[in-house]
């Protein structure tokens, strides 16, 4: 994990949070380990989702 948190450029308590599922992440931090796999996790509202899932 620390290797993981260093490549990142996070906190390991960061990589530990995003493991334990806890609930008050900063969407900054989550995304500093995201990009590092070629993700990015952003805000999607209900409508479009509903829209998304209906089509």
């Amino acid at each position: 994990m620390e290797e993981l948190a260093a490549r990142a450029g996070v906190a390991l308590t960061v990589i530990r949070k995003i493991e334990q599922n806890k609930m008050n992440l900063n969407l900054e931090k989550v995304n500093q380990v995201l990009k590092m796999f070629g993700h990015k996790l952003v805000p999607v509202s209900f409508k479009d989702r509903e829209s998304n899932e209906a089509g």
